[in-house]
């Protein structure tokens, strides 16, 4: 078997090249949010999760606070004293004081909010929060007192609130299903909809005079920028349709100007002027010291609780995870929960088979940072099964058992851990002797403070530390990056940059591993994933935000690229297969796409040759599948059976094991 804490395999040089730098110096950022206060004449924007504002002409950045989340979605007071921000996650929506630099919260501590906007009196914000049930609903706060109390309760969810410039009319994005609404509620008067979309629409915002409103909806694969003039009927016209536009909310400094986010750039824009001009920024930040050559230790999974007895899995053929094609007339020998034979079809004797001529095996999914319910029971783990998951890469809550899972009377996926990089040990355990397989820091855990020096122990102990995006893979020199929160442009050559200097840099995506975080509610055939048997019952949860769309064709990458669902807040098990069909629309291959969930996300992990692949020797996690997946990556949910520990469980019997779904997710 394989010996731990032998470092092999997957070597990744974090910019060892480079010297040591005092300062980075950042002219553009990703997913840019923005707004401007006239009376001030400055921005505020979000960069690198924290606030920052700069002149409305442009200039030296300041950072104005260290955000306790992510910070974005930035709305200046109407007498720009104080700003509300959205924190990311359940950081909640939380206010500042500009000239003190305290923050508070504002959003209740238990509810995930999004969207801050204010009333003009600025004595009230109003934001969207699944505080109340399953959807988003409009909730709004009352700065004197305290008091929150609903404003909506419509199907769907209720998104990213505008008041009109006289605190008369409300207006907001209403999602019901797959079909997107932008509703304005006048003053004492019902609800309109003023457009319908079945794509996505985001960010309303009112023009100064009230005499329109503007949203963006998304196009093929952009955004445009759309303006509905408040006529009777209401007219409809593009305001602008320039690549690289980001849905957050335009902000007008007065009825005639507006700025805007476009790729990673912030840009002012005359009304009648179709081109508009950029607002050039410089944040300086501290520069990280360069990393050394890091390798991911080999580890070595241990079966505790295989099956009694042997068994030979025959399939009408095979994908073995290290090929680009099938292999037919196969029999796979499993015993003691391990691959012990993989070879030409014959005679077994006084072993049972599985003859299934009719179905592929292909190695178990393996979900190399997975998100599981906060209720999670040892029921759950059939459920995941069932949509091929064998092993999962997770914070679990420290109530579970994910031993638990190993099994008969309860499988479920191999649990690995991961932990956060705030919580994480300043000094890491051996690899062999109970050490996470991941370290995170994620938008969810995004820490403040962090000494370089526990990442690169960390990682030189041979413990990959994943970044919520390249920027902070850069800050941070970590191995992994998220690919999914990324606002650079894939080339062969890397990831492509611009630093202050106006020249080009190159990051090699040869030196790092991305994990992707890709699926969001844009993702083609994420509907399709809710008929499945395995998710009945499911609710509809949006898979968070929209991704930008500038990693589009991972062929041209050289990076390898291994699957990660937590991002994308769905349903686990459901969530894997959201990011097969992101990195399918991405141009992945088939092939390179099962590759992501198997010996890619092994080879990250320091398993290779144990998990996402069949050869004699690997752990005996098999899924056998309805179909051609290599054909159409559909069929890799036409889960026939699982192959877990060694033994055998049918589909039917997965999902008379699970537990309710509504259990599961009613409170997520």
């Amino acid at each position: 078997m394989h010996k731990a804490t032998v470092f092999v395999g997957l070597a990744i040089a974090l910019l060892a090249a480079r010297a040591p730098q005092a300062q980075t110096v950042m002219t553009r950022g990703e997913r840019l949010s923005l707004d401007v206060s006239a009376s001030r004449n400055e921005l505020v924007f979000n960069l690198l999760g924290d606030l920052w504002t700069v002149n409305a002409s442009g200039g030296v950045a300041t950072r104005l606070a260290e955000a306790d989340g992510v910070a974005s979605s930035p709305a200046w007071s109407p007498g720009a004293r104080q700003v509300a921000f959205d924190g990311g996650g359940l950081a909640g929506i939380q206010l500042l004081d500009v000239d003190t630099g305290s923050k508070r919260r504002v959003s209740a501590e238990s509810e995930q909010a999004r969207s801050p906007a204010w009333h003009p009196s600025g004595e009230r914000l109003v934001y969207s929060s699944r505080r109340a049930g399953s959807g988003f609903d409009l909730w709004e706060y009352h700065l004197g007192t305290g008091l929150r109390w609903r404003l909506s309760a419509g199907p769907g969810d209720d998104l990213e609130p505008a008041w009109s410039p006289d605190g008369r009319d409300l207006a907001w994005i209403r999602r019901v299903g797959d079909i997107w609404h932008l509703v304005v509620r006048p003053f004492g008067q019902p609800e309109k909809t003023l457009k319908s979309s079945t794509m996505p629409l985001n960010a309303p915002s009112w023009r100064p005079d009230g005499t329109l409103l503007t949203v963006f909806e998304q196009a093929e694969d952009r955004y445009e920028l759309r303006m509905i003039i408040l006529a009777d009927p209401p007219l409809e016209r593009t305001l602008s349709n320039e690549a690289g536009l980001y849905p957050s909310r335009i902000s007008w400094i007065d009825r005639s100007s507006f700025y805007y986010s476009v790729e990673d750039r912030i840009k002012r824009r005359e009304f009648d002027d179709w081109s508009g001009r950029i607002v050039n920024f410089r944040a300086s930040l501290q520069a990280p010291e360069a990393t050394p050559v890091f390798s991911v230790a080999d580890r070595e999974l241990d079966v505790t609780t295989p099956a009694d007895r042997p068994l030979v899995i025959r399939a009408g053929r095979i994908f073995d995870g290290r090929g680009r094609n099938y292999r037919e007339e196969v029999d796979v020998l499993v015993a003691d929960g391990l691959i012990a034979e993989v070879t030409a079809k014959k005679e077994w004797a006084d072993i049972p088979i599985i003859d299934l001529p009719g179905t592929t095996l292909v190695p178990g999914l393996v979900d190399a940072y997975a998100k599981l319910p906060d209720g999670v029971s040892l029921e759950d783990g059939a459920e995941l099964l069932s949509w091929g998951v064998t092993t999962i890469v997770a914070q679990s809550p420290a109530t579970f058992d994910g031993n638990a899972w190993e099994t008969a009377q309860t499988p479920g996926p191999r649990l690995l851990d991961a932990v956060a990089l705030r919580q994480a040990e300043v000094t890491p355990p051996v690899p062999s002797n109970g050490a996470p397989y991941l370290v995170v820091d994620a938008a969810r855990e995004f820490p403040r403070g962090v000494d370089q020096e526990r990442v690169n122990a960390w990682q030189s102990a041979g413990i990959p530390v994943v970044a919520t995006n390249w920027l902070r893979a850069g800050e941070l020199n970590t191995a992994l990056f998220l690919a999914g929160d990324s606002a650079a442009r894939v080339s062969a050559g890397g990831l492509r940059t611009r630093r202050d200097t106006g020249t080009r840099e190159t990051l090699s995506l040869a030196t790092r591993q991305l994990l992707s975080g890709l699926a969001d509610w844009s993702t083609p055939g994420l509907d399709s994933l809710y008929g499945e048997r395995q998710a009945a019952g499911y609710w509809r949860i949006p898979g968070g935000r929209l991704r930008r769309k500038l990693m589009e064709d991972l062929r041209r990458s050289r990076a390898p690229i291994a699957v990660a669902s937590a991002p994308n807040e769905l349903p686990a098990g459901l969530a894997t297969h959201a990011e097969l069909l992101a990195l399918s629309a991405r141009s992945l291959p088939n092939d390179q796409v099962l590759a992501a969930a198997g010996r890619r996300a092994a080879l990250m992990l320091g398993l290779a040759g144990q998990i996402g692949e069949v050869s004699v020797g690997a752990t005996a996690d098999l899924v056998l599948v309805s179909g051609d997946p290599l054909a159409n990556l559909h069929d890799l949910r036409n889960v026939v059976a699982v192959v877990r520990n060694g033994r055998f469980y049918s589909l039917v019997s997965l999902l008379e094991r699970g537990s309710s779904v509504e259990k599961l997710y009613n409170n997520q």
